[in-house]
């Protein structure tokens, strides 16, 4: 049994990231409390490559849908781990 890699085309990114969109869409504003998200690149999971293309778009989408003020984002979480920072 083989293991397999896919990584993701650019093509593909954007397909996900309307559907997320999408979904979105789907959402009334006002239900919406609060959206959390993590990075999984340190995992593997995301293709570190493909990491900040991935994030860019997912950032734009919750901007487009909840406007720009009501999205914080850091860009420089967890780049302390590993930088002698405690």
């Amino acid at each position: 049994m083989n293991n397999q890699i896919y990584i993701p085309k650019s093509k593909d990114i954007s397909h996900t990231t309307d559907k997320l969109q999408h979904i979105l869409n789907l959402i009334p504003v006002a239900d919406v409390k609060l959206v959390t998200l993590c990075r999984s690149n340190r995992d593997g999971f995301v293709p570190r490559h493909l990491q900040q293309d991935i994030e860019k778009d997912i950032l734009a989408t919750l901007r487009g849908k909840f406007m720009h003020p009501h999205v914080i984002y850091d860009p420089n979480l967890m780049t302390h781990l590993g930088q002698g920072i405690r």
